[in-house]
């Protein structure tokens, strides 16, 4: 059941009924001025007392008459309520969120894809942008059928982009560290289990300076919560028609070094497989594209309809440029400016890169956040509800 693993938590579950006392917001672990803990509380505010374990024992109960989603809530409301950050909760809403995930039965939009206008027929060799308060599932869907992305401004505000930065160095942290230090196990703990491929994959993203997401249970709350909060969740269960979900493998936390590589043009699609429906939400968390001394990401410059043929030769998903200017009808390839809090929404089906040239010199931080409709989820991913 929940977080109940006595090698995590050395005491089941029913073994110990424990209070968790009320302390200051600001009070806990690696605190940050904009994100003290892993709540949402207002800095500062005291919460109520909060039965950790008791609301376990209610999201078991919820669980076992095939109310997982409302598991998941309860446990998610939780996470916010408590100021502690404890670790326990937090991996008992991951363990949730994987047992709903198991247990939906998908519900699929149709016709699909849906049949959306185009809301900007005048904008051509670049995203369409639009400010966040403008966001809903007909202007998401429109931009991404008809121009292959969309720009969204301010999606985060700057206490989400702060809280969410903080929470990526701090998985870091505690990831490189050589012993492990308090807390650790809530800001990062490989997913248990696994294929051997998995821990291939794993340690490709490491090296590129990522983390995946659902192995780090604060940061992966954290993340959740804000893509909630800033509305992008709702607006992307109206598009798929059901609440979607994340995958294990694809959601990443990313802390991309300046270092100048060559990187290959890839679309999901391409190993996601035909059926699936996805909508990835990339979001910056510092200032990135343009000129800028930051890597970032060059996006083709037109909708791409087909998965493309995987002729670049770097790595088996890779694209040659030539392929993808030329599925873009002759219109190059554009790497869009990103202020902190921004964000760029996108299928399966778009082709994109990592955008680095030599000389740069800044870090840049983002999420990378991919959801799937659940009745067409990618079969070779691991799937948590959202």
């Amino acid at each position: 059941m929940f977080g109940r693993d006595t090698e995590r938590f050395g005491m089941g579950l029913r073994d110990r009924l424990t209070k968790q006392r009320t302390k200051p917001v600001g009070s806990s672990e690696g605190a940050n001025p904009a994100a003290s803990s892993v709540t949402t509380a207002p800095e500062g505010e005291r919460q109520a007392d909060l039965d950790v374990d008791a609301v376990m024992l209610e999201a078991e109960a919820l669980a076992a008459t095939g109310a997982h989603a409302q598991a998941v809530d309860l446990l998610a409301s939780a996470v916010r309520d408590d100021s502690s950050g404890n670790h326990r909760l937090l991996i008992a809403l991951l363990d949730a969120r994987s047992a709903a995930a198991s247990a939906v039965e998908g519900q699929p939009r149709e016709p699909w894809p849906p049949a959306y206008e185009d809301p900007f027929p005048d904008v051509v060799g670049h995203p369409p942008e639009i400010d966040a308060a403008d966001l809903t599932a007909e202007i998401m869907g429109g931009a991404v059928i008809h121009h292959g992305s969309l720009i969204v401004r301010g999606l985060f505000d700057q206490k989400a982009t702060t809280r969410c930065k903080w929470a990526i160095d701090m998985v870091q942290e505690h990831r490189s560290a050589s012993e492990p230090k308090p807390g650790g196990r809530k800001w990062f703990r490989p997913w248990p289990g696994g294929t051997t491929l998995d821990g291939v994959l794993r340690n490709n993203v490491w090296e590129q300076g990522g983390t995946w997401l659902a192995d780090s249970p604060a940061a992966c709350s954290i993340v959740l919560e804000e893509m909630k909060r800033s509305g992008a969740l709702g607006v992307v269960t109206d598009h798929f028609g059901e609440r979607p979900l994340i995958s294990l493998q694809k959601s990443t936390l990313r802390r991309s070094a300046p270092e100048y590589r060559i990187t290959a043009w890839h679309q999901d699609g391409s190993f996601m497989g035909d059926q699936a429906r996805s909508m990835n939400v990339w979001v910056a968390l510092t200032a990135c594209g343009g000129d800028r001394p930051t890597p970032s990401l060059q996006v083709a410059g037109a909708r791409i309809d087909d998965i493309l043929p995987r002729d670049g030769g770097l790595v088996k998903s890779s694209i040659s440029d030539e392929t993808v200017i030329a599925a873009s009808g002759g219109l190059p390839p554009v790497v869009p400016l990103f202020e902190p809090g921004d964000s760029l929404i996108f299928d399966d089906r778009n082709a994109h890169r990592s955008y680095m040239t030599e000389g740069m010199t800044d870090f840049r931080y983002a999420i990378e956040c991919w959801f799937f409709a659940p009745a067409y989820f990618a079969d070779s991913y691991l799937a948590l509800l959202a």
